[in-house]
């Protein structure tokens, strides 16, 4: 059976992010390479989590926000809207 052998790949990162990987590997006796796919791993995984809690930001995700939460329809903001563009054409 042939053995998968993991992806090589090249990246540039920030010299203080660098730091603070080398930094939390050698807390945990590990690699900069493990200390790497860790916190990627983790970063996705609460990526997952958190995407599956709360939607994508579309426009009708924030009305229907902005309404739920505040209060304001979208008449009401297409109202405010046309206000404001009237006094500005008055100026």
């Amino acid at each position: 059976m042939k053995k998968v052998l993991p992806v090589r790949t090249q990246i540039r990162i920030p010299p203080e992010l660098h730091t603070r990987l080398v930094e939390e590997a050698s807390k945990n006796d590990s690699s900069l390479n493990d200390a790497m796919i860790f916190y990627i791993e983790q970063g996705l995984k609460y990526q997952e989590e958190n995407s599956q809690q709360e939607p994508k930001r579309t426009p009708k995700v924030h009305s229907d926000f902005i309404e739920e939460k505040i209060g304001i329809s979208d008449q009401a903001i297409e109202k405010i809207a046309d206000k404001l563009a009237e006094r500005l054409n008055q100026k």
